[in-house]
């Protein structure tokens, strides 16, 4: 067991941070038992390991293993997790916001933007979450986990990494897609998840870091089922492109809308120029937007 201290800015809250993260009180792959968080992260080489997550001053981490290179990678994939790479806190006054739009956020400029453990994560999260009900995405979201993640058991307690593109496509090729169509998805869902997993072994991941917005957008939207909404959100979360606002969300126009106390719907042509006004936090602005809004905004 290898222990080892995670050290975050005076602004990140953890529990507000974790919620974002978070799909439900009962999610397999993040769960709390006596204030601690059991994560299951699936390093580089397939490996997963147990941490034990425990909040305070700085976080403390306990990992199922020795190795001081493994433990150094499971700290970086929970730094990105967590998002401890967000500036909006420390740059909100460079926005010159109205005190009033900046009062309405304030209080949720702690919940840092959260990233993925991988990017098959990220694609299939934001996928499922395409439903018209969010009960029904997160019981999608489980049912995909504890179908096909790695599972650890902890002091009779089973905790679930989340499936990588490799580990999804060990399953049995006939099985798969009818096991994606039980858990009550769209046959283009399906076959988007399978996609992407199979594109994402074809190619070398770490090039797409390099790509700009649009020709990485481009890459992503190529994928069956892919869209404009799913790529502004990987880019935004996953690629850590802080400028992008996923403006062709109807949450998020709605957030805004909310926010600048507009009478009617703002388009998602008016939500785009909002991502120059705000340039290069506007997706981060975003975030803490659709937050507030969520929070107590919603009407």
């Amino acid at each position: 067991m290898k222990r080892t201290y995670l050290t975050f800015p005076e602004s990140f809250s953890f529990e507000s941070t974790l919620s974002l993260i978070r799909r439900s009180e009962d999610d397999p792959a993040n769960q709390i038992i006596d204030n601690c968080w059991y994560k299951v992260i699936t390093l580089d080489n397939e490996k997963p390991l147990i941490a034990t997550i425990k909040p305070g001053k700085c976080l403390l981490v306990e990992a199922s293993t020795t190795n001081a290179k493994e433990s150094k990678e499971l700290k970086t994939k929970l730094a990105k997790l967590l998002g401890l790479d967000d500036p909006l806190p420390a740059q909100i006054s460079t926005l010159k916001l109205a005190q009033k739009h900046e009062q309405a956020i304030l209080s949720y400029l702690s919940a840092y933007l959260p990233s993925y453990t991988h990017l098959f994560e990220g694609i299939v999260q934001t996928v499922l979450g395409q439903q018209i009900a969010v009960s029904a995405a997160n019981q999608a979201r489980k049912n995909f986990v504890t179908t096909f993640g790695e599972s650890v058991k902890v002091n009779n307690q089973t905790h679930y990494a989340y499936p990588t593109a490799k580990q999804f496509l060990s399953s049995k090729t006939d099985e798969r897609f009818e096991q994606l169509l039980a858990m009550k998805l769209s046959r283009t869902k399906a076959k988007a998840i399978i996609e992407s997993a199979e594109w994402l072994l074809s190619i070398d991941e770490g090039r797409l870091n390099l790509l700009d917005n649009e020709p990485l957008q481009t890459a992503l939207t190529a994928i069956h089922g892919i869209g404009q909404w799913t790529s502004d959100w990987l880019l935004l979360k996953y690629f850590r492109r802080f400028e992008i606002i996923p403006a062709g969300d109807l949450a998020v126009r709605k957030a805004f809308t909310w926010w600048l106390n507009k009478p009617e719907l703002l388009s998602k042509e008016a939500v785009m120029k909002l991502a120059k006004k705000y340039h290069p936090f506007g997706g981060l602005l975003a975030q803490r937007v659709l937050c507030a809004y969520q929070g107590h905004g919603k009407k």
